[in-house]
Formats: C-alpha cells, structure tokens, sequence
C-alpha cells in the first residue's frame, strides 16, 4: 500500500473519521488504532514480514526497559550492544549480505581463483532500515540517559511501525514521537488543513513531476551509447529532480498526514537544490 494509491485513500480515510469521530477521548484505543492501522499498512505489501516487525518491537521494548533497571554496568553494555547486534544484523542480512558474498567472489576471481560460494534470494522487507533506526535511536538514547523508556508497550510498537512514516521516512526519534503517543491529541482543524496541504503539495511532487520523468530519464540513460552527450546532461539533471521530487514528495505527504491526525513529524528536506555547497546540500537532504 503505497500513498498514491486508491487502497491507501480508503484505508486513511476509514482511519481518519475512527480516529477524530468515534475514539477522539479515549487516547489508549487511539493508540491502539494507530498500531492496527499501522500493521494493516505493512501487512498489506507482505503480510509474512510483519513477523519481523513485530518481533524486533518485542525485543527492542524488553531491551530497553533492561538497559534502563540495570545497575550492573556489564549487563547494561551486554543488552545495550545485543540491541546494535540484532539491529545492525537485519539489516546486513537482508541488505547487503549478497552484496558482500558477490564482492567476495569477485575479488577472488582477479585472482583467477573461483570460489563457490552461494548467494541467498532474500527479498527486502519493505521499511526495514527506516523502523530499525528507529530502534537502534531509541536505545542509544537510553543508554546515553537522554531518554526514559517507556513502559506501554502500545506506545512503543506504534512508535516502531508508525505508517505515515514507516516506509520512506522522516525517521522521527523516540524522544520527539513517543511524547507525542503519550499526549492526549486534540482535534484542530488548522493542524488538519496545512496537513492537507501538505500532501497535495507532495503529491505534486512525487506523482506528478517525478513519475513523469521517469520514462524520459529512463530512455535517455538506456540509450546512453546513441545519444549525444548535451542530452546526457540534460538527463542527468532531470535524474536530479526526479529524485528529489521522489523523495521530498512523499516525505511532505508522510508529514501531511501525521499531522493529520495530531502528530508533528521531523522536517525532512529544506530545499537542498538551492545549496550554496555540499556541505550545506548534505544538511537539507533526508535530513532526519
């Protein structure tokens, strides 16, 4: 389920009228909403990698709390370098292990040795780097003492697969977000329309002006060969915009929508393009 989908437009809009209509003064099944919500969300892509969500919430909830009541300075490193381990793990599993297992085969091969050594066909749970740094932030900021931990387990696993955000970011941290789950949400209208606002202007951006140009970048980078070297250039700045656009796009409809239920997200890009140097483009893109 993507943003710019019909299925997602019935599925918030459903969500929207429970959740300001019908649960508006009971903030635990609001909550509780959110989590389900969030989990249909996910569920709706693959419904078998929910497992992992949900399994990394139980652990990272447990961990937490225990890096937190440890007075044992030993046991407290033990839980808190489990929880990079297990974090750090998922990700170089499913993202970058057959990367580095063909990098190894590649490497011996100048050599003119053949390893046989198998790749495995893992598919890429969707959003897994975006809930997991949410994770690894929120332990670190236990274990540094910027934050308590909470102890509702609804507030946390709504935190981890929080949907506006949970696919493409803003990667909201748990001292900004949890607060926020914790805090009784009061129904305002202005909130609601500059959310509003903001996903029609996102959606501007990543479905009108970047998938547009997908299929112009595409023929001229498929052609690269044929093509004269002033089109290269002209492509490769449309790349430029298309990405942008892609990313900047539904970053601003995952803060519409956040805050169309009562939520402010991180503010994810801050006109990059307009950069006076690297420096400063690094700071305003994906910021969060």
């Amino acid at each position: 389920m993507i943003f710019c989908s019909l299925e997602f437009s019935i599925f918030f809009i459903f969500f929207f009228v429970l959740y300001w209509l019908v649960l508006n003064n009971n903030l635990r099944l609001q909550n509780l909403l959110v989590l389900i919500g969030s989990y249909i969300f996910y569920a709706w892509w693959d419904w078998r990698f929910l497992s992992l969500l949900i399994g990394s919430s139980i652990l990272n909830y447990y961990i937490g709390i225990y890096l937190s009541k440890s007075e044992d300075d030993k046991k407290r490193k033990f839980f808190f370098i489990l929880g990079l381990i297990q974090g750090i793990g998922w990700l170089i599993l499913f993202k970058y292990f057959n990367f580095f297992i063909d990098s190894i085969i590649d490497a011996f091969l100048m050599f003119g040795i053949n390893v046989n050594i198998h790749t495995i066909n893992l598919i890429l749970p969707l959003g897994i780097s975006f809930y997991t740094f949410r994770t690894l932030s929120y332990l670190i900021d236990i274990n540094s003492g910027k934050i308590k931990p909470t102890n509702d387990w609804v507030v946390f696993f709504s935190y981890v697969a929080f949907f506006p955000s949970l696919i493409s970011g803003p990667i909201d941290k748990a001292g900004s977000l949890i607060p926020q789950l914790e805090k009784k949400r009061i129904f305002d209208y202005n909130q609601v329309s500059n959310g509003a606002r903001q996903i029609l202007w996102g959606f501007l951006k990543k479905a009108v002006i970047a998938n547009n140009l997908v299929s112009t970048t595409d023929f001229i980078f498929k052609e690269y060969q044929t093509v004269s070297g002033s089109t290269l250039v002209v492509g490769a700045f449309l790349y430029t915009i298309q990405i942008y656009a892609d990313f900047s796009g539904y970053s601003d409809m995952a803060i519409g929508f956040s805050r169309m239920i009562g939520f402010n997200s991180t503010k994810n890009f801050a006109s990059p393009l307009f950069s006076k140097n690297i420096a400063e483009f690094w700071k305003k893109w994906h910021i969060s």
